[in-house]
């Protein structure tokens, strides 16, 4: 179980932050939290896998959008997840697929069994249409060079949305 400590509104802030940045990161709305005051929330961290397939379907209101910034070099054969945006295909897939969930740092080796070319990957992925399908292959970094990556990730060259 993990202790949680609950702010109440107008409280004092720790970490340098607001009242207001600790009610919401505890997942509450208009201020208030979901939790009484000296709560357990029990907390349970699966492994993530050493590298998995994801299949994204061009479809529903975001069908245009993945919802990631990317950094693209030729030199390293495959595309860098530098962020998961709040909407669009990938995060509609996070919401429910928590094991294969794509993050910031994660690598993507291949699109539609293309892989070597980042930006063969990446023109795949641009013409891929209303309907259409993306298999990606999708390997999660060792945590411990997470910080590395998106240091490189922002000073990449080409740097993109989708």
């Amino acid at each position: 179980a993990l202790g949680l400590a609950v702010v109440e509104e107008g409280a004092g802030a720790g970490a340098g932050g607001t009242a207001d940045d600790e009610t919401s990161a505890s997942g509450s709305e208009a201020g208030e939290c979901p939790l009484p005051v000296g709560a357990l929330l029990t907390l349970v961290v699966w492994p993530r896998a050493q590298a998995f397939n994801i299949l994204l379907k061009r479809t529903g209101p975001h069908w245009r959008r993945l919802g990631l910034s990317l950094a693209l070099r030729e030199d390293r054969r495959c595309i860098l997840i530098v962020e998961v945006h709040e909407t669009g295909l990938v995060a509609e897939w996070n919401a429910r697929n928590g094991q294969t969930c794509l993050c910031s740092g994660d690598r993507i080796l291949a699109v539609n069994e293309v892989s070597g070319n980042p930006f063969r990957m990446y023109s795949l992925v641009l013409a891929t249409s209303l309907g259409g399908a993306l298999r990606l292959q999708v390997e999660p970094p060792p945590r411990s060079t997470v910080p590395k990556l998106e240091a490189f990730a922002r000073t990449a060259q080409c740097l993109e949305t989708l």
